[in-house]
């Protein structure tokens, strides 16, 4: 099984800086970003999560959560797992199934 990574998220969603884009190229790595993000990477509410990812669901939407940590770190990750539950059950309702990146590339 090969374990190298083929896929790339930059960090904060930078990919300007020519460094990204030769570093990507050099390695063979396909940059993936996202359709809608929840912001959850700072202090914020599951309400305010869900409201701002619910709006942006739709077939082949990629949506970006955190583990909690955040740039400045120590950001609670309740928040985010509560509009998780959420998100999921929203996606359900909707006939949306949720798979990995790499899923979502091959279709």
């Amino acid at each position: 099984v090969d374990a190298r990574p083929a896929l790339f998220r930059p960090p904060q969603g930078l990919r300007t800086p020519p460094f990204t884009a030769g570093w990507r190229r050099t390695r063979g790595l396909t940059c993936v970003t996202w359709s809608v993000r929840g912001f959850d990477s700072r202090p914020t509410t599951a309400n305010a999560i869900v409201a701002r990812v619910e709006r942006a669901l739709v077939p082949g939407a990629i949506v970006t959560l955190h583990d909690g940590t955040g740039l400045g770190g120590g950001t609670d990750r309740a928040p985010t797992l509560a509009a998780l539950e959420r998100i999921l059950a929203t996606c359900a309702a909707r006939g949306l199934r949720c798979v990995t990146v790499e899923e979502g590339l091959r279709a």
